[in-house]
């Protein structure tokens, strides 16, 4: 069974606990099936500067924290 991945709420879904999600009314409508690569790589750390936000395609992605940059430069 594979985890889940709720685009409107940017939440992964563990497939250990599906059934108490399903109790409790708590698994979203949009909730669906993501790889194990998918799933490792959007729950791990994220890369410095990055954060995990819902691409087009309706799948996790990274982006740039609005308002980080490494290309600081003091006048």
């Amino acid at each position: 069974m594979l985890n889940k991945y709720s685009p409107s709420l940017n939440t992964f879904y563990l497939a250990h606990f599906f059934e108490r999600y399903e109790a409790v009314g708590s698994m979203p409508d949009d909730a669906f099936d993501v790889s194990e690569e998918i799933f490792a790589l959007y729950t791990g750390d994220p890369p410095e500067g990055m954060t995990r936000i819902v691409g087009a395609d309706n799948l996790p992605c990274w982006t740039e924290i609005p308002g980080e940059s490494n290309d600081y430069t003091e006048n």
